[in-house]
């Protein structure tokens, strides 16, 4: 499991590099705007950069940038400064940046998209400040503890071995 959970890690961290290399300049914004322009890729949100005391941030960053993999394929054939970002030294880290996304890396993070809407869905439920949630509880459980069933079968090993690890614990609470 470590190693998986190293390979996910790995996958975010290539994501948020692409999206700080978007972030980085007016003139990479530009790069990035006529490549989905060029794609016919429209979306009304923005690149999100997720923030390291807020697990949902991750889901929202992946949900958002799922939107412009084929973006993001093409920049790195286009735009010769979005590869060579990837080479730069991180002086903080003093190492270099990871490489961008593989095809391999982008299925990857749609399938931690599915994992963690299950619990963005659970979460957004159970924090909703309108509504009494106490009623609602056992269906959310309920909710969750079938998806996670119907994730365990899945044929991706390291979503079905994450969410077996998870229903462990599920079923231990």
């Amino acid at each position: 499991m470590c190693d998986d959970l190293k390979e996910i890690n790995v996958l975010v961290v290539k994501i948020q590099n692409a999206i700080k290399f978007v972030r980085s300049s007016p003139s990479s914004q530009l790069a990035f705007k006529k490549c989905a322009e060029k794609l016919h890729i429209e979306c009304k949100k923005l690149l999100y950069l997720d923030v390291a005391t807020r697990w949902n941030s991750i889901y929202l960053m992946l949900e958002t940038v799922e939107k412009f993999e084929m973006v993001f394929m093409r920049l790195g054939e286009s735009e010769p400064r979005y590869m060579s970002y990837f080479l730069e030294i991180d002086s903080k880290a003093n190492k270099k940046n990871i490489r961008p996304s593989s095809l391999k890396d982008w299925e990857n993070g749609r399938t931690l998209v599915k994992f963690l809407k299950i619990f963005y869905t659970v979460t957004l439920r159970f924090s909703d400040s309108l509504h009494v949630t106490s009623n609602s509880f056992f269906n959310e459980l309920i909710y969750m503890h079938a998806n996670l069933l119907q994730l365990c079968k899945s044929r991706d090993n390291i979503l079905s071995e994450m969410v077996m690890n998870m229903m462990l614990k599920f079923e231990k609470y």
